[in-house]
């Protein structure tokens, strides 16, 4: 439960100790079926990047792509002679971390205390405008470690790269003063945890709080 407004249910009371492992799931489950899913769900609300594609070209794409896909990562290592359960091993592990690293990073840009999950007006309407929305939903981890930068893309700096997503992560670093100096100026948040591991811990904070049951008042 990512959001007070999703339904509480008895499970959630536990995810701050389930979440971190479950995780680990997001790509493998992506390559699974969240693509399938999301490309039905995409082509009936008729949500295109540029010219609507017509289904059958959509469908035939995601259907090649995942054959050349499992061709070169299960079918090719078993046709090369390497033992089946090591190839699926070798898969699910490969998964497991690609999982856990973008999870993590994009929770603690998203999911945190200081961030905000705002729906729709009665008319489907968001309150602020696009840019102060990416202020209020997304928060920074890590800005002023090399490593964490070098090795999420500039991901930490998620505000910027939200804003600013054209623009090289490198120059994140320098963009993120001129925006944190900006939302100050006009009394809007910008949030930010300066170490990675604070980050991890207020994520936690965040999946405890949202697991306990709601108030009905």
């Amino acid at each position: 439960r990512f959001s007070k407004h999703t339904k509480w249910l008895k499970i959630h009371k536990y995810q701050k100790f389930y979440s971190f492992f479950l995780y680990g799931l997001l790509t493998i489950n992506w390559a699974i079926t969240t693509d399938f899913i999301q490309s039905y769900q995409y082509l009936k609300r008729k949500l295109s990047y540029g010219k609507f594609p017509k289904p059958a070209t959509q469908w035939t794409k995601l259907i090649v792509s995942k054959i050349i896909y499992y061709s070169i990562w299960i079918a090719l290592p078993l046709f090369l002679g390497f033992v089946w359960w090591h190839v699926l091993i070798g898969f699910f592990i490969m998964h497991y971390t690609a999982g856990i690293i973008l999870s993590v990073v994009f929770q603690l840009a998203h999911v945190m205390p200081n961030t905000e999950m705002p729906t729709p007006d009665k008319n489907g309407n968001m309150k602020n405008t696009w840019a102060i929305h990416q202020l209020f939903t997304t928060s920074n981890f890590a800005p002023k470690s090399w490593f964490v930068g070098f090795f999420t893309g500039g991901l930490n700096h998620q505000v910027e790269h939200h804003l600013y997503s054209n623009i090289s992560h490198i120059h994140y670093k320098k963009i993120a003063k001129i925006v944190k100096e900006t939302a100050a100026e006009f009394s809007l948040p910008y949030n930010e945890y300066n170490t990675f591991w604070k980050a991890i811990a207020e994520h936690y904070n965040q999946l405890k709080a949202l697991g306990q049951k709601p108030s009905l008042a």
